[in-house]
């Protein structure tokens, strides 16, 4: 039987993914999946050209999973960025 949260990643990759990628503003996404004993979390990471665009998005796009599976879901929270550094990756 597949996991609830084998469902909600399926749904996110099939269809909230693409609907983020059409989005006017952002600039990337990560999924991170985190496996706990009884239970998995699932933390998406976005970055956005502003907050108001990240807002309409978050409003206008239907989170749940199927099943209900989903049991919390927080509100998107706006961090402005402070530090970043990139790795180069060439050898």
């Amino acid at each position: 039987m597949q996991s609830h949260v084998e469902d909600y990643l399926k749904r996110l990759l099939d269809y909230v993914i693409p609907e983020f990628q059409a989005a006017q503003g952002p600039l990337a996404i990560k999924i991170l999946r985190r496996r706990l004993v009884g239970y998995e979390e699932v933390t998406t990471i976005t970055i956005w050209q502003s907050g108001e665009q990240m807002r309409c998005f978050c409003e206008s796009t239907d989170f749940t999973s199927p099943g209900d599976a989903l049991l919390q879901r927080e509100l998107p929270h706006v961090y402005d960025l402070v530090f970043e550094a990139d790795r180069d990756h060439d050898v």
